[in-house]
């Protein structure tokens, strides 16, 4: 229980939904010193502030590892709101005693339960942080911001286009419709997906390429390069493909 509470302790220093947090094991902590020279071990006794006393009534309640209880003694995790009892605390003070429950799932309950409001999104490219009070939680909640990994949506459906050098970029969400291009002596025929989906490209000297089923933008303007289209070329069709509108992307020329 003591060495649950001692791993629980600076995972909570790093939320910032909770203030005031109190553990004689934290090195900030106002008793550690007097706990370090005193005691064998910390302890299992945690004691923190939630904003208010709804958040706090949330909390023992959202959590399904914490049982409230007026005075500790039991093995399991306990949590209760000393106010409740008449003494002189803040509402949303909770004191925590840390039971023998594994600590993994511990922690992810108890994060689940505080960690909402964490991040709000200002607009398209700025995220507002709530960061903690306490100086050294900050520095922990500082370096999980930095390590987070971060995978972008993808982006709107886009396509664009270079002609003096031939160069087409696309992204992974530009899909084509069952159509018929024909340009100079070069065809395209996307078939429709209740026709199996192939892409056929043509050339009036009888050299074709067929691709296969399902095929996406990509590769139509590998077949058309391997068929020798030249950028004029392939900007013509492009465009055909976005005036049908078979193509499902943004054409852009630069």
């Amino acid at each position: 229980m003591c060495d649950s509470a001692g791993r629980l302790a600076p995972l909570l220093a790093g939320l910032n939904s909770l203030k005031n947090l109190r553990y004689p094991g934290l090195a900030g902590d106002p008793s550690h010193e007097i706990a370090r020279r005193q005691m064998a071990g910390f302890g299992f006794l945690i004691g923190f502030e939630l904003a208010d006393a709804a958040a706090a009534e949330a909390f023992l309640t959202d959590c399904p590892y914490i049982v409230q209880a007026p005075s500790f003694g039991s093995t399991h995790t306990s949590g209760e709101r000393r106010i409740r009892w008449g003494d002189k605390v803040a509402d949303g003070f909770i004191r925590l005693s840390v039971g023998l429950e594994p600590v993994e799932p511990l922690w992810a309950a108890i994060n689940k339960a505080l960690g909402s409001g964490t991040a709000q999104a200002l607009d398209g490219r700025r995220i507002a942080l709530r960061a903690p009070e306490e100086s050294d939680a900050r520095v922990s909640f500082l370096a999980k911001v930095d390590n987070l990994d971060v995978k972008p949506e993808a982006g709107l459906a886009k396509v664009v286009v270079n002609p003096r050098t031939g160069s087409v970029v696309m992204n992974q969400k530009v899909t084509l419709d069952a159509c018929a291009v024909a340009h100079g002596s070069l065809s395209v025929v996307v078939a429709s997906p209740e026709a199996g989906g192939d892409v056929q490209v043509k050339q009036d000297n009888g050299s074709l390429m067929n691709v296969k089923a399902g095929a996406n933008l990509a590769d139509v303007v590998k077949a058309l390069n391997s068929l020798g289209a030249n950028p004029l070329d392939l900007l013509a069709i492009l465009q055909a493909l976005k005036a049908a509108g078979s193509l499902r992307a943004d054409l852009e020329i630069i």
